[in-house]
């Protein structure tokens, strides 16, 4: 006898947005489901991308990769959702630490502050 008798399946993955399809925030839930303002359920696929919790105060790789072709990567993956961890003191900070900016694809940040990436 299986133990799931009786209780409905966590997910129903058939059910879901594919993570090509654009959502529409802002997301709500319905029962178990998330779903977007056009009553689309939604499945959140995340990927982390570290580097502002540390003392250099940036994402990482943004040194030596344009930010823009890293999101269009990570999209294409099929991720949806980026966790960026964060302390609050480097948020606090005026400058971010060891990332010449200057000399590589994102010179656009240059002088930034670390909100100011974030952002």
């Amino acid at each position: 006898m299986s133990l799931a008798i009786g209780f409905p399946p966590l997910f129903n993955w058939m059910n879901y947005a594919s993570a090509a399809t654009v959502i529409q925030p802002p997301l709500s839930a319905r029962g178990a489901d998330l779903i977007d303002a056009t009553g689309q359920a939604v499945l959140l696929r995340g990927v982390n991308w570290f580097g502002l919790e540390t003392e250099l105060n940036a994402p990482h790789g943004l040194w030596s990769r344009d930010y823009k072709e890293m999101l269009a990567q990570i999209k294409s993956l099929g991720y949806n959702v980026i966790r960026l961890p964060y302390s609050v003191q480097g948020l606090r900070e005026s400058a971010i630490d060891g990332v010449d900016f200057s000399l590589g694809s994102n010179q656009e940040l240059q002088g930034k502050t670390p909100l100011e990436v974030m952002d």
